[in-house]
């Protein structure tokens, strides 16, 4: 995009100064699109999960697939779990792993935020804790593993039905 502008001021005596107009050009915006490695349209599958909220079904409102489908509108929410609270996904196929996002879901009256989660993979590693500042929004973690399985598990909440708005993994796929 480029843009216009002008720069303009007065001195003490009320002399008004006004520049040429000028531009600058901003770089083109890096297009490569970022893909969620734990997303269903990736053939990811969430394999295990604590709980859900009334009993939900995975694809149900507060079911666990609300938390891999990039829509920061709904949510996993877990039946009073609180530090218990896990959820299991199994990427299509083995990945290096270079991040994973996490954006807590919250009430109104301070309970269900995450403040900490660890990943475990299938290798038997296990990363983190990884503090979440708070629920405003996804928070990325750079890492470097190599998995196919990954479990999240809430480690530090403030209690009651704890889940996530959104569960991101970032990297690329082993051949």
């Amino acid at each position: 995009s480029t843009y216009y502008f002008r720069v303009q001021g007065v001195d003490s005596g009320g002399v008004l100064y006004l520049s040429d107009v000028m531009t600058f050009t901003t770089p083109p915006r890096d297009t490569a699109e970022v893909e969620n490695l734990a997303s269903p349209l990736l053939g990811a599958k969430v394999i295990g999960y604590s709980s859900a909220f009334g009993g939900a079904a995975p694809s149900d409102s507060w079911g666990v697939d609300s938390a891999f489908d990039d829509n920061g509108n709904t949510a996993w929410s877990s039946e009073g779990d609180g530090n218990r609270a896990w959820v299991e996904v199994e990427l299509a196929q083995p990945a290096r792993v270079t991040a994973v996002s996490f954006h807590s879901r919250s009430m109104s009256d301070g309970s269900a935020i995450t403040q900490a989660f660890q990943v475990t993979t299938d290798r038997g590693q296990v990363l983190g804790p990884f503090e979440v500042p708070d629920a405003s929004e996804p928070f990325t973690f750079e890492t470097d593993f190599e998995a196919q399985t990954l479990k999240f598990e809430l480690t530090n909440t403030t209690g009651g039905n704890t889940g996530a708005v959104d569960i991101a993994v970032y990297g690329e796929f082993l051949q």
